[in-house]
């Protein structure tokens, strides 16, 4: 028998020929009929729209369970996260202004972060007579309005770093350096929940004696470091600890400041990237402070000369990866130069640091040799260099996503031609780019820039544009972003500055999302 109509077709059809329509398609196609909009809500269609345009396109997507969200989470993450696609396989496509506010009232925003646990959470961090914690609600997935939610301000204490726990089913969001006029120790925070919402408070949940600066947080795990050489890997929960002494250790011969930038747990080992040093320690073994007997030292050591900004991130897992399984890590770095009048060509740099080959099992019984200590093949290989203007910056964080999209801040060149050797004439030197805001081309001014380096969502689409691009633009030629936050699987940027405004970014600006 002939069908003559798509309403003729059985629910299990229907449901299969879902799968072979656009996201787009598939939202004018549950206009026509209420029976093809209930068929087009089902759990089934959305996971595989997420399988086929998402996972199979490389796009970024929340790390979450699909199996056990609702029909109707599950259709507006996929939508969202095809929106965040689209962006960044348009070249031309800029993000919408999804809210500004202001977060400290004249004094700069010296930290922010987006907080795991919670999608609308957002801290900043800000100095006034003391310093201060906010946790905002943005209200961006509600399309509400955003509120403070809490803030923690103890008298007397000056923050030297803080850090969110990447971890989002931890009871612990934040972890913070304070130093005080006879102490210097590190705070544990969660948020205490509470019934009414407006009366949640940041509370202390432990207290760690140390004078090192808070660099990771990932569950109970808790990386610190001083600003030489050594980093303490602890439990807070249980106060189990292990030392890792770099080999740049001071002496009265040899001493210079060598800050610590970053810590990465990496399975198998962990990653120290200092201004000038980077070194990998095998995972360590945590014990009690009291039996400790030696501290860990590096198993690989590499230099890229003197740096101040870094972002180190281990790929997103392909299909067929178990959970667990190592990725080659990929570090983009912006190097500084000795001699800040010296005529040289400031770039942003991009390595790969590849994954050791698994040994072929051998079941020789008089074959002894072992597996390689460090599951990273060092040095890190150079894969290309980006260039950069110099010139003023107070924001250097650099950020780079699982998969393979990274942001910086670009700063304004610096006024004497002949202090860089930038083409001054091109696009990039000068920062120009669009502002939503204003609608015109702005040249000269500190500029949020990105590119889309090599990881699942280069591999999986064709023709992406590797050159930097500029996305936003400070329209006050006195102002200077002062901090910043990417979540990428969100598709959010989160910018603080000195006026004390926070602007977040929103890369979905596509039909799929609304």
């Amino acid at each position: 028998m002939a069908i003559s109509s798509l309403q003729e077709l059985h629910d299990d059809v229907l449901i299969y020929l879902y799968g072979f329509l656009s996201i787009v398609d598939m939202l004018h196609l549950r206009q026509t009929s209420r029976r093809l909009m209930a068929i087009s809500k089902l759990h089934i269609v959305w996971k595989r729209a997420y399988m086929i345009h998402i996972v199979g396109r490389g796009i970024p997507f929340p790390d979450l369970n699909i199996d056990t969200l609702p029909s109707a989470e599950l259709e507006h993450l996929t939508r969202r996260a095809s929106a965040i696609g689209n962006f960044w396989l348009n070249f031309s496509s800029i993000p919408l202004q999804a809210l500004e506010f202001s977060a400290s009232h004249g004094i700069p925003v010296s930290d922010i972060h987006f907080v795991p646990a919670n999608p609308d959470w957002l801290v900043t961090v800000s100095r006034g007579i003391w310093f201060r914690i906010t946790c905002w609600d943005t209200g961006l997935s509600r399309i509400g309005p955003h509120r403070k939610v809490a803030d923690w301000s103890p008298k007397g204490a000056i923050f030297t770093g803080i850090i969110v726990n990447s971890d989002p089913h931890s009871e612990a969001i934040l972890a913070v350096s304070t130093v005080f006029s006879n102490e210097c120790r590190i705070d544990i925070l969660r948020m205490k929940p509470s019934t009414p919402e407006s009366s949640r408070r940041l509370e202390c949940l432990a207290t760690i004696n140390s004078s090192f600066k808070v660099m990771n947080l990932c569950g109970d795990l808790l990386a610190i470091a001083d600003e030489t050489y050594e980093v303490h890997i602890i439990n807070w929960r249980t106060g189990d600890m292990a030392m890792l002494w770099g080999s740049d250790e001071p002496s009265e011969y040899n001493f210079q400041h060598n800050r610590c930038l970053q810590v990465v747990f990496s399975p198998r080992c962990v990653l120290v990237m200092r201004a000038r040093s980077f070194e990998a320690f095998a995972m360590p073994a945590l014990l009690p402070p009291h039996t400790i007997k030696a501290p860990h030292h590096p198993v690989a050591r590499h230099s890229f000369g003197w740096i101040d900004g870094v972002a180190v991130s281990q790929g997103c897992p392909s299909l067929n990866s178990r959970q667990g399984d190592l990725q080659d890590l990929s570090i983009v770095l912006r190097a500084e130069s000795d001699d800040p009048w010296a005529f040289s060509r400031h770039t942003v740099d991009l390595y790969h640091l590849r994954q050791t080959p698994q040994p072929v099992e051998d079941t020789d019984e008089d074959n002894t040799e072992s597996t390689p200590p460090l599951p990273y093949i060092f040095p890190p290989l150079h894969h290309a260099s980006f260039p950069s203007a110099r010139g003023h910056l107070r924001c250097k964080d650099i950020f780079l996503g699982q998969n393979g999209t990274a942001l910086w801040i670009q700063p304004r060149p610096a006024r004497n031609s002949d202090l860089t050797a930038f083409d001054v004439h091109s696009s990039d030197a000068q920062g120009t780019g669009h502002n939503p805001l204003s609608g015109s081309k702005i040249p000269k001014k500190e500029s949020l820039v990105t590119a889309v380096f090599p990881g699942r969502l280069k591999s999986c689409n064709e023709g992406i544009d590797e050159n930097v691009r500029t996305l936003w633009t400070i329209d006050d030629v006195s102002v200077d972003w002062t901090s910043m936050d990417y979540d990428e699987a969100r598709g959010l940027i989160a910018l603080g500055d000195s006026r004390g405004s926070v602007v977040i970014l929103s890369l979905a600006t596509g039909s799929e999302d609304r």
